[in-house]
């Protein structure tokens, strides 16, 4: 893994819980509020970019959490059928 990348997978992995779901049950995506609380709460670890015990900067780490949230929306979907539309006709 490239140093440039670390501090977004710490922060993808600190927002764990923090998904939100549509109506139909399915994954809607990250609740970025509470993402942000979530990565807030924790400090690098100096194996990224960010200096040892500083906390991570929403900024830096949002585009490749963002990218990670995509790839999981895209897996998750492609595993699951899609649910039965139900025709207004009938």
């Amino acid at each position: 893994m490239l140093a440039c990348n670390w501090d977004a997978v710490r922060a993808f992995l600190a927002s764990d819980t923090q998904w939100r779901f549509a109506p139909s049950g399915r994954l809607a995506g990250l609740d970025y509020l509470a993402a942000r609380a979530a990565v807030r709460a924790i400090s690098a670890d100096g194996l990224g970019l960010e200096k040892r015990g500083r906390r991570l900067r929403w900024r830096r780490v949002f585009d490749g959490l963002r990218t990670m949230e995509a790839e999981v929306l895209k897996q998750v979907r492609a595993a699951s059928p899609s649910p039965p539309v139900s025709d207004p006709r009938v």
